[in-house]
């Protein structure tokens, strides 16, 4: 989405575009003053050059992401009080220990997906650079339309919605960049490949851009680990390639062949347009992205001109056409915008997704005809392209929000109690009905005859087996999906965040003695299943061998053998799910969360893996796995999220501290009252936030108080 101009002029999407459009120009100018000394797309080309840039842009982005943990660490470290005790804090640490785990809550689909666009970075030879050429005009004109191809790529992938007025400003825009290009004195007539290469090169840049922009989108994952990561392999990749052609040619680009200024701005040029081109992927999008690129290219070519190159007539009038196009198409109405992000049902099935199917053919057709190039002419440069395509998550306009809410206000809160305790059920329904649609207790009954385990109601259940009590769950779930009148609360009119009729978006799980503070989930992405970490007394693991805790009761006697027997019965009953019949699972249970569009599944899996019956801590897990293996289609898109609780499955908390700094945790000790009310004195102070306006939302002589 473009920026809105009358924004500040801080905001990071402004700011980036101006980045880009300066970073440009200087590196245009820069390459100007030592064009005499260097030849600039020969140097450009140089592996050795690339990498020493990313490795550049690595150290930079390193040390933002070291400053970024630590300005985390700071607030979190605001309010504590330090002579209460030792306090552990939750989140990253600072300093070299936050630098080495800056990979962790990265999905490793994410990082194969940087590694993909790395490569496409690598083939694409710098085909967006504002720097001279010679080639041919017809190579020129293809150039210049790198804005259209990303217009189509967007379309054709995304789903982008862009009105005639925009595609007229886009064409007017490509013909501007053809005529300031073309007309430049410096093209000549080469093979006819060489327009092809081009082509492909374009094509490339603009299905990379369009993949880059979606996963610098995702929220959770820091940005600039996120380009850790990017530059990282890139400078890998370039290093490859250049021992590859260092044994091959010696005309290779070295550091000998070249002058300092030539490397010096080689790397200045490249950094600068390298990360300012990342914030304009990670706040705007991959088409604002080539319109600043277009922009820029024009400008330089003017400003050159009027400083003493070689000018044609048309270049000025060339600048002004691109300019006002791009003026056109932001202020241009999109006439099929796209839609919110629904937590839809996920169909069954095991088709490639679209974005899997064109970054595929994608990818075959790019390598195929650039190697097809290559081999005819006996080319020794490296060039070509890739920087695969996903969809870009649309982000969710949520509107005007001036009323504190909770993020649960929709959802069912599943609390579980392994023994008959009525004065801990009245507890915890006082406290957590103010922020959920509806809470449910399971706990057995006094009485197993009068209420028997498997009775369920919307707001109660008696199950009576504290080793399986995922059974519960699926029996509610089973009851949710049987009747949609289930998902609304009718004694929950006085509930500010409650309605009838009001559909359920997702259920999370508990146990009574855990804690749980809803406000402050709301950057939580309830699209996704949580689980506890990794960290966790028992972290989730999957293994295929035997697994390193051998000695784990529940994997001893029959344990590994009715896991394998349970995945051979669920891949038997339902195919339409990924699972590896050899692989088991275990992991700390006691919390998680789980969407509505996985209810289904819930129940599906659920059923299979309670009448073996399997633990908790190892059916759960599993169904996980499963769920991650089946919907987990594309690198955009990681199913599973960690939560950041307190503690583990045996120890209470020692001081109030580790309660108020950690949003969840795990156990409450009811016997250590001192320390455990502070936790229900917190729930009743929010609960008084609930519908009131929110700190800074009122507007104050125009501006924000």
């Amino acid at each position: 989405m473009l920026p809105s101009w009358s924004d500040s002029w801080q905001s990071p999407a402004v700011a980036s575009v101006l980045a880009v459009i300066v970073s440009q120009l200087s590196t245009g100018l820069l390459f100007q003053l030592v064009s005499k000394h260097v030849d600039q797309r020969r140097l450009l080309a140089s592996p050795l050059i690339v990498a020493i840039c990313e490795i550049v842009k690595v150290i930079i982005s390193a040390v933002l992401y070291v400053r970024e943990r630590a300005l985390e660490s700071d607030l979190e470290k605001d309010e504590i009080d330090l002579e209460d005790g030792p306090i552990v804090i939750s989140g990253q640490s600072s300093g070299v220990g936050s630098l080495l785990s800056f990979h962790k809550g990265m999905p490793s689909t994410v990082m194969i997906g940087f590694a993909q666009i790395a490569l496409g970075y690598t083939l694409s030879g710098g085909v967006a650079l504002p720097i001279a050429s010679e080639q041919s005009g017809a190579s020129e004109l293809i150039r210049s339309s790198l804005v259209i191809v990303t217009a189509i790529a967007m379309v054709r992938v995304l789903g982008k919605g862009i009105s005639g007025q925009q595609w007229a400003a886009l064409i007017l825009m490509m013909c501007g960049s053809a005529v300031i290009q073309f007309s430049r004195p410096n093209i000549t007539k080469t093979s006819v490949f060489d327009p092809l290469t081009v082509l492909l090169q374009c094509i490339a840049f603009a299905i990379s851009s369009v993949y880059n922009q979606k996963l610098y989108q995702i929220s959770e994952i820091s940005f600039h680990a996120m380009n850790i990561v990017l530059f990282g392999y890139t400078a890998i990749i370039n290093l490859i390639v250049y021992g590859a052609l260092s044994i091959q040619s010696s005309e290779n680009v070295s550091l000998d062949s070249l002058e300092f200024g030539g490397i010096a701005s080689a790397v200045l040029s490249s950094v600068a347009v390298g990360l300012s081109t990342a914030a304009v992927l990670k706040y705007n999008d991959a088409l604002v992205n080539c319109l600043v690129l277009g922009i820029a290219a024009a400008i330089l070519f003017s400003v050159e001109s009027v400083l003493g190159a070689s000018m044609s007539v048309l270049v000025i009038p060339g600048t002004g056409v691109v300019v006002l196009a791009a003026y056109q198409y932001v202020n241009g109405t999109l006439t099929k915008p796209s839609e919110p992000m629904k937590s839809a049902k996920v169909e069954h099935t095991t088709r490639p997704s679209i974005i899997s199917r064109t970054f595929i053919s994608g990818i075959g057709l790019i390598v195929t005809t650039t190697m097809t190039v290559f081999l005819s002419t006996a080319l020794t440069s490296y060039q070509t392209s890739t920087r695969l395509s996903t969809s870009n998550s649309p982000v969710v306009n949520l509107g005007p929000i001036n009323a504190v809410t909770s993020p649960f206000a929709n959802s069912i809160a599943f609390i579980r109690i392994n023994n008959y305790l009525p004065q801990r059920e009245a507890l915890v329904r006082k406290a957590y009905s103010p922020y959920f649609n509806t809470v449910h207790v399971s706990m057995p009954a006094k009485d197993p005859t009068t209420h028997p385990p498997n009775e369920t109601t919307l707001e109660r259940d008696y199950w009576n087996d504290r080793f399986l009590p995922y059974q519960p769950v699926i029996s509610l779930l089973s009851l949710i999906n049987s009747n949609s009148n289930a998902f609304s609360n009718p004694n929950a009119t006085s509930n500010p965040n409650s309605a009838l009729n009001t559909t359920i978006d997702g259920l999370f799980y508990f146990h009574f003695d855990a804690w749980v503070e809803p406000l402050s989930f709301h950057d939580m992405p309830q699209n996704r299943i949580w689980i506890l970490s990794n960290e966790a007394s028992i972290p989730y693991e999957c293994h295929t061998n035997t697994p390193p805790t051998a000695n784990w009761i529940w994997w001893q006697n029959t344990g590994l053998e009715d896991v394998r027997r349970a995945n051979r019965v669920a891949a038997h009953l339902l195919p339409q799910y990924i699972i590896n019949t050899h692989e088991f699972c275990r992991g700390w249970s006691d919390l998680y969360w789980v969407p509505s569009a996985y209810f289904d599944d819930f129940v599906n899996l659920g059923r299979v893996y309670a009448s073996i019956p399997l633990f908790h801590e190892i059916a759960l897990p599993i169904i996980w796995r499963i769920l991650e293996n089946t919907y987990t289609k594309h690198s955009s898109f990681g199913l599973l999220r960690f939560l950041d609780c307190w503690g583990g499955c045996c120890e209470p908390p020692e001081f109030a501290d580790y309660i108020l700094h950690n949003r969840c945790g795990h156990k409450l000790d009811y016997l250590n009252w001192g320390v455990t009310k502070v936790h229900y004195e917190r729930l009743e102070k929010n609960r008084e936030l609930l519908g009131q306006e929110r700190p800074g939302d009122r507007k104050s002589g125009g501006g924000w108080e």
